[in-house]
């Protein structure tokens, strides 16, 4: 119960952090946060990754349901290797599959506005999430040395 409020908690950070950014900017505006370095540029992301896939983007609802409730199912399987670091990474890759996928769900796109200089792709909190949730998994299955307990 407690990884659901957490989950709930960190969906809710992100969707408020977006409205928030959607709310004072307009969009392609840039605003400098460290000169050189970090900027937020408001975009709407049709597609997934960077815009990909916008052309056929009535596919990627059902998709991201079928992805969310695989990565879902993958967590329920009970392992007791390095649990805590298991749990961080779920955690972090469903809250991060959910607050995107409520975007799409209710506004027709992603709120996009974090943009490092130098670097192509604007972003959003839920990918940051989704990124070091996947970092934390992929950490976690090469240093964990027990087989999962399927029953």
């Amino acid at each position: 119960m407690k990884r659901i409020v957490v989950i709930l908690m960190l969906v809710a950070l992100d969707i408020g952090v977006k409205r928030w950014m959607d709310a004072r900017l307009d969009l392609d505006e840039v605003i400098q946060v460290i000169p050189g370095w970090l900027e937020w540029n408001l975009l709407y992301n049709e597609g997934i990754s960077g815009g990909r896939l916008r052309s056929v983007s009535w596919v990627i609802i059902p998709m991201q349901v079928i992805i969310i409730s695989c990565i879902f199912l993958w967590w329920s399987v009970p392992h007791h290797s390095k649990r805590l670091l298991r749990n961080a990474a779920f955690i972090l890759v469903l809250s991060g599959g959910i607050g995107n996928f409520i975007d799409r769900l209710f506004l027709g796109h992603v709120i996009d506005f974090i943009h490092i200089e130098g670097r192509s792709g604007i972003f959003n909190i839920a990918d940051l999430y989704i990124l070091f949730g996947f970092i934390g998994l992929a950490v976690w299955t090469y240093t964990s040395s027990e087989d999962p307990e399927y029953s």
